[in-house]
């Protein structure tokens, strides 16, 4: 018979070191809950086939394994929970403590922290670097997919009205691969939690107003950086993190006041701006995304049935060296 695409579990968990895969105990941990079937891709040479060595019958020999690592991505929502700064109340917790620094605040709200590091940013204290975790994934029926040392990055997309996702991507350590044990009823996924929605949002800037936002974007400019590693079992030494791009905020928005959306003339002033969009759920926690110098980007027009800007602003390090700023409060 064959399994079920769907039938899948996700666990992810925080480690607390560098080198040794965390232990996820399925019923104990609280799984993730993610959109659609997460992708598991062999990262580096993987097994060699010797197909151009020749013999006397013809050519080609048995493979050898060469370097070896996984690359990973998945969808989440983004979904709200009692403390983003503790591994144990949410699985989006490891996530974003292996994606960006996470501070928490004196009055009570955490930001993550988007900032400029050309050295292996991979570390065991959350506040003051990255956090790499262990994720595993179940197929009910089929086989285990797991990594170690798990570094990642995170793009949030959103249409006006709908849910806010976020779009993983995983650098991590091999292991093998393996048949699953986890029956279908082992799994714990905790209370429903609910998502973020694109509505009753708002967003300032000191450049003026945004009418009727459609879409937006984020991409915080993160990318994970190989090392390879002659030195390693499988060829790799875990990943690290590097600001390679600015940020960027993207959005569409209406044209329809040229008086409040003085785009042109801002883009080619050089003014920045501090740019902050707030999203607010049904339980009265907010989400804000702070580009604290921010610069507009020249604007695409468009639109169908009336006229619309594409717009971009990038971010660049403030006097604290952030770039991108990312706030879990509660209103």
């Amino acid at each position: 018979m064959p399994n079920n695409a769907k039938a899948i579990v996700v666990h992810v968990k925080s480690q607390s070191s560098v080198g040794t895969a965390a232990t996820i105990t399925p019923g104990s941990d609280e799984a993730l809950r993610v959109i659609g079937r997460p992708t598991f891709t062999v990262r580096g040479e993987g097994a060699i086939e010797r197909v151009d060595l020749v013999s006397a019958v013809g050519p080609g020999l048995q493979p050898v394994t060469g370097s070896r690592g996984w690359d990973i991505s998945f969808q989440t929502e983004l979904y709200r929970y009692s403390d983003i700064a503790d591994d144990t109340s949410s699985p989006l917790a490891p996530l974003f403590a292996a994606s960006s620094l996470v501070e928490e605040n004196a009055n009570g709200s955490t930001n993550l922290e988007i900032t400029f590091s050309r050295t292996a940013s991979i570390g065991t204290t959350v506040g003051t670097n990255y956090v790499p975790f262990t994720i595993e994934v179940d197929e009910i029926g089929g086989n285990t997919y797991s990594a170690y040392d798990c570094l990642c990055t995170v793009a949030l997309s959103l249409d006006t009205g709908g849910r806010i996702l976020l779009d993983w991507t995983v650098q991590g350590s091999w292991i093998d691969v393996v048949a699953s044990t986890l029956g279908a009823t082992t799994a714990t996924f905790g209370a429903d939690p609910l998502p973020f929605v694109a509505k009753a949002a708002t967003l300032s800037s000191d450049l003026g107003d945004y009418p009727a936002i459609s879409t937006m974007s984020l991409t915080t400019g993160m990318a994970l950086v190989e090392r390879p590693d002659v030195s390693a079992t499988d060829g790799f030494a875990p990943s690290f993190l590097d600001l390679a791009e600015v940020p960027v905020l993207g959005f569409t928005c209406d044209a329809d006041d040229a008086t409040t959306l003085p785009i042109w003339a801002e883009v080619f002033a050089g003014t920045a701006s501090n740019l902050t969009a707030t999203f607010t759920d049904a339980g009265n926690e907010t989400f804000k995304i702070a580009l604290p110098v921010a610069y507009p980007r020249v604007p695409t027009p468009g639109g169908d049935a009336f006229q619309s800007y594409d717009v971009e602003f990038y971010g660049t390090p403030n006097a604290s060296g952030d770039a991108l700023v990312l706030t879990f409060d509660t209103a």
